[in-house]
Parts: structure tokens; sequence; C-alpha cells
């Protein structure tokens, strides 16, 4: 499978998400064809495979564009519109690049390119995710026990993925992933309570996925230390603060 096919997959993708957001009448149409779209061309980088690799290669680009289009569904400026559909058209064309290469061209491929870029992913997935789950909640009134059911499930399968593509299969992070995964979505339902704005409350949820897999990643790794702590701490006290005190109370 030729490297550049992932541009022509990118380009599909970018037209699939522009029908979406230009004729409303088509959105959904446009969620179907984008994510059928995405399901072949992944089975076929990875070798057409029906294989527990496929799946796991799946998870990132599908969710990252499903997420993407909830997140779309509820943004009403076209500036940040066009900027979020180029930037999940890139994200989606970039990991398939790296798959492709991985799987028909590993004499290219550079370690850790796949699983930098699908942490990349996921971590948008999960705010861009939260975001429209809040939407969700306020303002077509979706009963909170179905987002939050939905939403874990989300969480698992993106935490799962982020050790099997990063390669750690210790016993120890069969523990990690429930422990993230309930973690999390208590979190996301606390701050649901929270008057803020849903991309508000979707930062804070995600600064603490954040931190909690990068933290994870390093213990396992055996690369946790102090400096580690306070890199990742700092950056989520930063993100909180800022929010909190900026952020509209209403």
């Amino acid at each position: 499978m030729p490297i550049f096919s992932a541009y022509i997959y990118g380009l599909v993708i970018l037209f699939g998400l522009q029908v979406g957001i230009i004729n409303p009448a088509f959105f959904g149409w446009a969620i179907g064809g984008t994510m059928l779209f995405n399901f072949i061309f992944v089975w076929l980088a990875a070798r057409a495979k029906w294989n527990a690799n496929f799946w796991n290669f799946l998870i990132s680009p599908f969710l990252f564009l499903l997420a993407g289009f909830l997140f779309l569904g509820f943004s009403n400026n076209i500036i940040i519109r066009e900027g979020i559909v180029l930037f999940l058209a890139v994200g989606s064309a970039a990991f398939t690049q790296q798959l492709i290469i991985l799987t028909f061209h590993k004499y290219q491929y550079k370690n850790h390119s796949l699983s930098t870029i699908s942490k990349i992913l996921n971590t948008t997935t999960v705010f861009f995710w939260f975001s429209g789950m809040f939407s969700l909640h306020a303002l077509i009134k979706m009963p909170f026990w179905m987002i939050l059911g939905t939403t874990t499930a989300v969480i698992y399968l993106l935490t799962y993925q982020f050790f099997i593509i990063n390669k750690i299969k210790s016993t120890a992070s069969l523990w990690f992933v429930p422990v993230i995964t309930l973690t999390t979505a208590e979190l996301f339902w606390a701050v649901s309570w929270l008057p803020n704005l849903a991309d508000a409350k979707a930062a804070l949820v995600t600064g603490v996925y954040y931190f909690l897999t990068g933290l994870a990643q390093h213990f396992l790794n055996a690369t946790l230390n102090k400096k580690t702590y306070w890199r990742y701490g700092v950056a989520v006290t930063v993100l909180w603060l800022t929010i909190l005190l900026t952020a509209r109370w209403s």
C-alpha cells in the first residue's frame, strides 16, 4: 500500500467533514459515510485482516472522527469549525500514514511515531467527546445515565488503546485501565454540576486524564521521577487555574 494513499484518505475525510458542516441536512449522511470510509481504509492499512491489531489500530482514528463530529454539531463559530475540520483531516491522515509505514514500509518507520500521534488524537478525542456530551445534556436534556455510560466506554477504549499502542503489556497495566477509566468518569460526573460552559468543563477533565495517563506510562516504563511529577502537575494546575479563573460561571 503506497504511503501517498494517506493523503488521498485525508482529502476524502476533509470532503466528508465539509459536507457535514456546509449543509446540515447532510450531517448524518456525512457522519455515516466518513466513518465507513475510515473503517475500510484502516482495515486495508492493517493488511486487510480481521485480527486484534486491526481493532486496536481502529480505536484512535474512529473515535477521533466520531468525537470530532459530535463537537462540530454544537459549534456555531465558522472559524472554529473550519479549524477543527482541518485538524481532524490532518490528524487522521497523519495517523494512517504512520500506520501504512509501520505495516508496509517498516524500514522507514521511526520508533514511537504512531504512539505519539495516537496520544495527541486520543487526548483531543477526550476533549471533543466530553464537550459534546456536556452540550447534549444541557441543550437536549439527554439522560445523564446514558451519557455517563457511553462516556465510560469511550474512556475505557482510549485508555486500553493507549497502553497497547505504547507496547505496555505488563500485568499492572490491566489495573491502570479500569482505575483511570473510573477516575475520569467520576470526575466527568462531578464537574457536570458546574455552571461553566461545556468546553471549560471538558478541558478540566481532559487535563486530569492527560495527567493520569502520562504518570501511568512513566510508572510502567520505570521512568517516573520527581521531575515528571512536577511537569505534569504544573501543567494541569495551570490549566485548571486558568479555566476556573477565566471561565464564565453562569
